[in-house]
């Protein structure tokens, strides 16, 4: 009965461990548990068959192995949220640098660099004359010419939610 008391005792032990070590060290101070009840079961043999023993060794097997997959699961499904989001977060990012390129293509234009010849240093065309109207108000605020912020109210349209059947497609074969 000692021996039994001192293998219990080292169950006792790893079960502790358990619940402080990470994932890796669990797993093995899992089956290091089982073990040690294996062994206890094999020396309490005139107490409990050798069939019993199995089938408790193939529950707890079972066991462990949904509890794995289980976690398996819910990493994976983590994963793939950050992935979504990360691919979401790319989109924006890309639509973006497309907009600012399409900005820095009309900057370079002749027509814009008129304008803002105009507007903002007031210079005119040699072969042109410039009126003066007396008694429009301007607004300082407001420029005749385009703003600086052509393209700052403009958002992306949301990505069109894919159907069950492409989700399904997509997690079999990829993108």
């Amino acid at each position: 009965m000692g021996l039994l008391r001192e293998r219990v005792d080292v169950v006792v032990t790893d079960a502790t461990v358990t619940s402080r070590a990470n994932s890796s060290q669990r797993r093995s101070a899992i089956w290091r548990i089982v073990f040690v009840i294996v062994r206890v079961n094999i020396d309490m043999l005139g107490a409990v068959s050798r069939e019993f023993m199995l089938k408790a060794l193939l529950i707890g097997l079972f066991i462990f192995a949904v509890y794995s997959n289980i976690n398996l699961i819910v990493r994976n499904h983590k994963l793939g949220q950050i992935l979504r989001e990360k691919k979401t977060q790319t989109a924006q990012q890309d639509f973006n640098n497309e907009k600012l390129k399409l900005l820095i293509s009309y900057y370079q234009t002749p027509s814009f660099q008129e304008v803002e010849a105009r507007r903002r240093l007031g210079l005119k065309k040699p072969d042109e004359t410039v009126y003066v109207v007396k008694g429009l108000t301007m607004d300082t605020n407001q420029s005749p010419g385009l703003s600086d912020n052509l393209y700052n109210d403009i958002q992306p349209a949301p990505p069109t939610a894919k159907t069950n059947i492409q989700l399904w497609w997509q997690y079999f074969f990829g993108e």
